[in-house]
């Protein structure tokens, strides 16, 4: 049952990051894609070393697979050296094209949260700093991601149908039209550091949308905001312009990436210590407005 859970789940995340389109590319041999991995890796663990005290999730690097040729080639750390090591080459489980950046329990790694991404990843920087994005899914899984799931009744729900995608299949209600105009009223509220207009946005949302809509809400600004944050800080530190995808309507998902990322900004301002706790962040962000 887990891996049938794990497996589902990692198969909507991947096709969230996939482009609409791409080419075809000629196959490289595996040693050709090891090495410029390798060294590609070795630019990742130098980037780390540079940012690593923003927060305690980037003091370490995770697993890397690189999709090409319709195979993996994973890389770990390795515990002598503390660079990247090739550790093997596995099938890819569903489809993976070119462009994609994510983030999943791979089963042909025990299934450890793993950055999953293609080639051009390294093409330039911010390409890079997209990954620490990815890292920061890797750490909250490893961290407290899944007793937090628990403890969420649309998590029960969605487990009790064998609805093990549910993360980014729910049916959430983005072109409400009081939704809408609520959540972008939220937005312009933050931006502005109106306190009582957040509250008051914040409020309104959680007496109109269903429990489960909420909270659903909730979890997607946590989460994915939190990742977005993240990269976000990175990109400022290299003077690379800020990702803010999800802000404009039509609504969808991504939209909780920019709204959360805001929040999140807007919640720690007022208390530092919730940025590097992501327990207590997703806790306060729960409660937040009651």
């Amino acid at each position: 049952m887990v891996s049938k859970a794990l497996r589902s789940a990692a198969l909507g995340m991947v096709f969230i990051f996939l482009p609409m389109t791409g080419s075809a590319q000629p196959a490289r041999a595996d040693s050709a894609i090891i090495a410029s991995s390798d060294s590609a890796l070795r630019r990742l663990g130098m980037i780390q070393q540079e940012v690593h005290e923003l927060h305690p999730y980037l003091q370490k690097l995770y697993p890397v697979a690189v999709a090409e040729n319709e195979s993996l080639y994973i890389f770990d750390i390795d515990s002598i050296s503390g660079n990247y090591r090739f550790h093997k080459k596995a099938p890819q489980p569903f489809p993976i094209s070119r462009g994609v950046r994510a983030a999943f329990p791979l089963e042909r790694y025990n299934w450890q949260s793993v950055c999953v991404v293609s080639p051009d990843a390294f093409d330039d920087l911010n390409g890079y700093l997209v990954m620490f994005h990815e890292f920061m899914h890797c750490a909250q899984a490893r961290s407290c991601e899944y007793p937090l799931k628990q403890t969420l009744e649309i998590n029960r729900i969605a487990m009790e149908k064998q609805d093990f995608s549910w993360e980014l299949n729910h049916p959430f209600p983005y072109q409400d039209s009081l939704f809408t105009a609520v959540y972008g009223q939220f937005s312009e509220s933050l931006a502005a550091n109106d306190s009582a207009g957040v509250r008051q946005a914040r409020r309104t949302l959680k007496k109109h949308l269903d429990p489960l809509d909420y909270e659903y809400m909730v979890w997607e600004e946590w989460k994915e905001g939190f990742a977005r944050l993240v990269e976000n800080r990175l990109q400022a530190k290299y003077g690379i312009v800020l990702n803010h995808g999800g802000k404009e309507t039509p609504y969808n998902r991504v939209a909780f990436y920019y709204g959360g990322a805001k929040f999140i900004e807007y919640l720690t301002a007022g208390n530092r210590d919730l940025f590097f706790d992501n327990q207590a962040l997703f806790e306060r962000m729960q409660q937040f407005g009651d």
